[in-house]
């Protein structure tokens, strides 16, 4: 194979240019659930994990979600400081209110309620869950996330997926 100047030229502009882009980062993570491991309602199927910029979400698909009493959360821990980590928790009570919170968990374990309006929304047609809390509340914390979700009816049954790593972006 013969190459000319110009092709080679041409080639190696080719060859930096794609060096020289920036990569892309995925600021988006899915994780499956297998199906009939816990119970109806608490059932998570999937989840989608977001780490934006401006916030950090969630969005769990569970079997049957209903207007019953259950809680759904998000956690999420900077990769860098895995002993500290945030809850961000909606809970469906018996009286059908809803309590929506962020927590905080330092690195003894300790839990601090952070005062932050979380973004929820519960959609009992698709089963899904979303769960976010604006960036502004995380004390600081930028960069790639650890993140997994949570359901459970409280004293009686949970279930969880795997964690992901999320790359911000």
């Amino acid at each position: 194979m013969r190459l000319t100047r110009t092709g080679a030229v041409a080639t190696v502009s080719v060859a930096l240019l794609a060096a020289t882009m920036p990569t892309a980062r995925a600021a988006t993570a899915r994780v499956h659930d297998p199906s009939g491991d816990a119970r109806p309602r608490i059932d998570i199927t999937s989840a989608v994990f977001h780490n934006r910029d401006h916030s950090v979400a969630g969005a769990i698909k569970v079997e049957d979600v209903r207007r019953l009493p259950s809680r759904y959360s998000v956690s999420f821990s900077p990769l860098n400081s895995p002993d500290i980590a945030f809850i961000a928790r909606t809970t469906r009570k018996d009286d059908g209110t809803q309590a929506d919170r962020l927590i905080f968990v330092d690195d003894l374990a300790r839990r601090h309620v952070v005062p932050c309006d979380l973004h929820v929304s519960w959609d009992f047609t698709a089963d899904d869950v979303s769960i976010g809390a604006p960036r502004s509340c995380l004390k600081g914390i930028t960069g790639t996330l650890f993140m997994g979700a949570q359901t459970a009816i409280p004293g009686v049954s949970h279930d969880r997926t795997r964690f992901r790593n999320v790359d911000q972006g």
